[in-house]
């Protein structure tokens, strides 16, 4: 099958936030493929995503355009400044999704639900809160099913039932640390066709007794 039919198609909706004018060098696509590999393959920032598209620049044009080179940095930065991230992330989970991976494998078999703070994402001086998500995480492949974003950690009780509504977790088992003592979670998971084990903290007395 052709990247068309497995890629492309999935991310075809993605409106381009540039202006669209002569000046525009680097096709979308290009741009969130090329960003999407550097981040399977370990890159954890733009200037890492352009260090590994030079690094497999012949193996990446064999399938995308790059008519006009390599994207810079300043590139990768301004687009995902103002894309729209949600549409963007329905558009990844479609592709993966399409993937057709067998619910009774490894994929399947324990999917961790817990939270992150993103470091350096906050600023005291300028009262910006730091970015907090609460993602899905398929332990054995390595893969994030999904994600929502909070406005500060007390917000993930509220943030993993929308979680949990994204995702297909039928046939697995749900991780989920202190935070995921809620009844109404283990109910969902319940409901959705699959198990949990939940962690939870020597403050919940009653629980642990």
């Amino acid at each position: 099958m052709s990247l068309e039919e497995t890629f492309f198609v999935h991310f075809e909706n993605l409106e381009d936030p540039r202006q669209q004018n002569h000046h525009l060098k680097h096709s979308l696509i290009d741009i969130v493929a090329l960003s999407i590999l550097g981040t399977i393959c370990g890159a954890n920032t733009v200037v890492e995503v352009c260090e590994f598209a030079e690094a497999n620049l012949e193996w990446l044009q064999s399938f995308l355009d790059l008519k006009n080179g390599m994207p810079s940095h300043d590139i990768f930065e301004r687009v995902f400044a103002k894309i729209n991230l949600t549409f963007f992330e329905e558009c990844f989970r479609s592709w993966i999704n399409s993937l057709g991976l067998s619910q009774d494998g490894p994929l399947k078999k324990v999917i961790a639900i817990d939270g992150k703070t993103s470091r350096g994402s906050g600023c005291q001086t300028k009262k910006i809160k730091p970015i907090h998500t609460v993602a899905a995480w398929a332990s054995s492949h390595k893969i994030m099913l999904g994600q929502v974003k909070t406005e500060e950690k007390s917000n993930e009780i509220t943030a993993v039932p929308k979680l949990l509504e994204k995702i297909d977790i039928e046939g697995s088992i749900v991780t989920l640390d202190a935070m995921g003592c809620q009844t109404k979670f283990q109910q969902q998971i319940i409901n959705q066709q699959s198990d949990c084990t939940v962690n939870f903290k020597g403050s919940q007395g009653g629980l642990e007794k």
